[in-house]
């Protein structure tokens, strides 16, 4: 129970938290647990609204669309939404779902989990209502806070110029200044922050509404009427405006930069009027632009850049911002200049800088054809970091070795010498080349890809010194020794090869990416179809009779059924285009036995009057390896045994074998016959199973291809030993990396297993 002391308590601690001035972030994290600690849950997460989609969970979006908490104190294998499922086989017993809002608006969700059942009384939801009434007051005045600190930042690059500059809140009250301003009104922060602008300035009514028409004024200072500065206000928000001002001190300091430009050899300065005309330009213009500038007065920016309906765009866009380009500029006396410029708008047009990048143009294109030297030679040429890592490898070496770049580079070099003898020679010259500068006559024998003899080689060595001094990797130049011809028309071969399986690969590419995204898109409207049709059936929206019943509860069933196989597709189009990557921690089998879906398929086989066995050799060490693909794998493989199998029973066997963790998935089921055995991993095949009824023999055909899809990424395989009518036998395996700690484990005597529903499908 809640009492009036708890109560109490609440409102205390959640008061308090107001007056730590803790950020967003903090105080979200500082609500979650207090939620857990004062209430005795488990579990408290906090997600704001207007995250990456795929970080809010399906049950989560009906509660922001509902405005409603959920609650739901049983959860279950039945549980409504895929999401609470996930949440029972992780070990919660019920969950509260409750939506924060302010003024009607919902800004974030509560989801609070607790692995006990019946834990969200009436009582327990009152209170936990309350505290996330005060929780969203506090939030949304942080998040208002840190609004307008960030809008601030944003203008820290402009506050670095010399311009006097600060910003204002609606009152007229300073909440930040540059240093500039500061140094111009002999002031600190102290003085100046959280003082009205009107305390410093003489701002009257003529004056003001002047700032209000977008124009400067004459503002005084107060304290010293003589000094004047000129003043333009810009409003930013409703609640923040930008106050940029000039004294005579920086026009003075301008002036001087203005004459200093006259010498800078790299950038020239040009003031243009609203119609891009140039009416004045920098002294320096002979040396950058290569004209005076007397040649350049009177001519349209516009008309002598190359593409100027690109920079027609160009100046649409600087209203808002300045724009940093590139930009090519004709002259017509027969000088073209390929610049950089930043162009921003000025009171009575732009201000344009120019920087001539002739040079740089010059190095990119000798760098360019130096590239394309280097591979168009007949020799290999190898470039590795100062560790001795492939970074990147020329066209000759790729055609002769068979690697292409993307798929040596950040090996080592070692690994590419065939013998002992060949990696010794090599790592000696790397040596030589280090100390000396270069190493020559080194003979190795290199790996060639997928084919079976070596190729010997003659290498050479050379250190690469970066402008620093410091060693930043080599030049590895091997040349062949011995005829090429016939490894020339294999690699003709081969790469004709390599051609037809790209084609093939980007049709197969496109066909992933479109079931991937269709797929995608299916999960959305069929949550909401199971989440609205499972709120009819508990009569939410009004009673309802025995037969609406009974056809809700199949549009319940069919959309969970159908939200599997949409599951199942995405699952297969992700491993297809490389998109799920393995969460690699580690694995003890012997534990994994009570995982909650291991249990839901122990329990299915008792219900259906199988045994289930489940043995790890002593031997076994842990494994690193994904824990949630491999409950994935066992869901697929158990799933289908005990769907094929009617008498007998269900075997799992760990065990070690060389460097390798082997598991056998074994039935007593009907058997699959050898043509099939060599068609199962194919997406989407299904056997025909005779003597099945449809729904016990139905699906997706895509288990077994993820199965050896998951494998595949933990670098190892899956294989089916099966004889027609005398059960089947799945074995997958994944290699060991290093050795591994054995664990220590008592053994027991197995306790008997309750009957549950199965996750298999």
């Amino acid at each position: 129970m809640i009492d009036n002391l708890a109560i109490t308590k609440i409102l205390t601690d959640f008061s308090e938290m107001n007056n730590l001035g803790l950020p967003a972030d903090k105080l979200v994290e500082r609500f979650s647990n207090e939620v857990t600690m004062l209430f005795g849950i488990d579990r408290a997460d906090v997600k704001m609204l207007g995250q990456k989609r795929d970080t809010t969970l399906k049950v989560e979006e009906l509660v922001a669309n509902m405005n409603k908490p959920y609650v739901d104190n049983k959860l279950s294998d039945y549980s409504e939404f895929p999401d609470l499922i996930v949440f029972f086989r992780n070990g919660y017993k019920s969950c509260s779902i409750t939506p924060i809002n302010v003024g009607g608006k919902i800004i974030c969700i509560l989801t609070a989990l607790s692995r006990k059942e019946n834990k969200f009384s009436d009582d327990v939801q009152n209170a936990l209502a309350i505290s996330t009434m005060l929780f969203g007051y506090q939030i949304s005045s942080v998040m208002d806070r840190e609004k307008n600190t960030n809008l601030a930042k944003y203008f820290d690059a402009s506050f670095d110029s010399q311009a006097p500059q600060c910003l204002i809140d609606k009152e007229g009250t300073v909440v930040k200044a540059n240093k500039a301003l500061f140094i111009s009104l002999a002031m600190n922060n102290k003085d100046l922050l959280g003082r009205k602008i009107g305390e410093i300035f003489a701002v009257d009514q003529t004056v003001q509404k002047s700032l209000d028409m977008g124009l400067f004024a004459d503002v005084p200072l107060i304290t010293n009427p003589r000094k004047t500065f000129k003043m333009s206000q810009k409003i930013i928000n409703s609640n923040l405006s930008h106050l940029l001002l000039y004294d005579n001190t920086y026009a003075k300091q301008l002036e001087e930069r203005m004459k200093a430009l006259d010498y800078s050899k790299f950038e020239a300065l040009l003031i243009l009027n609203k119609d891009t005309t140039i009416v004045w330009a920098s002294g320096n213009c002979g040396t950058v632009l290569k004209t005076e500038k007397e040649n350049l007065i009177g001519l349209r920016l516009v008309d002598i850049i190359v593409d100027n309906k690109h920079f027609g765009e160009v100046l649409a866009m600087v209203d808002a911002e300045p724009y940093y380009g590139s930009a090519t500029i004709d002259l017509a006396n027969g000088v073209v200049l390929y610049t950089h410029i930043l162009i921003f708008k000025n009171s009575t047009g732009y201000s344009c800088l120019v920087y001539n990048n002739n040079q740089e143009n010059y190095l990119n294109s000798v760098k360019d054809n130096l590239d394309r030297l280097v591979d168009l030679t007949s020799d290999m040429i190898i470039v590795v970091n100062e560790f001795g890592y492939i970074r990147n490898i020329n066209r000759k070496a790729e055609m002769m070795l068979g690697y292409s770049n993307s798929n040596i580079s950040g090996k080592a070099l070692s690994l590419f010498y065939s013998d002992q003898e060949s990696q010794d020679n090599v790592n000696k010259g790397l040596g030589i080349a280090r100390e000396n500068g270069i190493a020559n006559n080194i003979k190795a024998n290199m790996l060639v890809k997928d084919v079976k003899d070596p190729l010997p080689c003659e290498c050479s060595v050379e250190r690469v010194i970066d402008p620093d001094g410091n060693l930043s990797g080599y030049i590895v130049l091997a040349k062949e020794l011995g005829t090429t011809t016939e490894r020339d028309v294999l690699r003709q071969k081969m790469e004709k090869e390599e051609s037809d399986i790209m084609k093939l690969k980007s049709e197969s590419d496109m066909k992933t990416q479109f079931i991937y995204n269709i797929s995608h898109d299916l999960k959305t409207p069929i949550t909401n179809i199971k989440g609205f049709a499972t709120l009819l059936f508990r009569g939410d929206f009004g009673t309802v009779t025995d037969e609406q019943k009974s056809y809700l509860k199949i549009i319940i069933d069919e959309s969970e059924r159908f939200t599997g196989l949409v599951q199942q597709i995405l699952d297969i189009a992700k491993l297809s285009a490389g998109k799920i990557k393995l969460d690699v921690q580690d694995v003890d089998f012997v534990m994994m036995r009570n995982n909650p879906s291991i249990e839901a398929l122990a329990k299915s086989c008792e219900g259906k009057g199988l045994t289930f066995e489940w043995k790890v050799d002593d031997d076994v060490p842990t494994l690193r390896a994904d824990p949630n693909r491999l409950i994935q794998v066992f869901v697929n493989l158990i799933g289908n045994a005990i769907k094929f199998t009617q008498v007998g029973g269900i075997a799992i066997h760990v065990y070690k074998k060389s460097k390798r963790i082997y598991v056998d998935v074994s039935d007593t089921g009907i058997g699959i016959e050898k043509d099939d055995q060599k068609k199962l991993f194919k997406e989407f095949y299904q056997v025909e199973r005779k003597g099945l009824t449809m729904q016990e023999g139905s699906g997706t055909g895509l288990g077994l291809s993820i199965v050896k899809k998951i494998m595949n990424l933990h670098g190892g395989d899956v294989r089916v030993k099966s004889e027609l009518g005398n059960g089947t036998t799945f074995t997958f395996y994944i290699p060991l990396e290093g050795k591994k700690k054995k664990v220590t484990r008592i053994k027991q005597t197995p306790t008997p297993q309750q009957p549950a529903e199965s996750g298999a499908s």
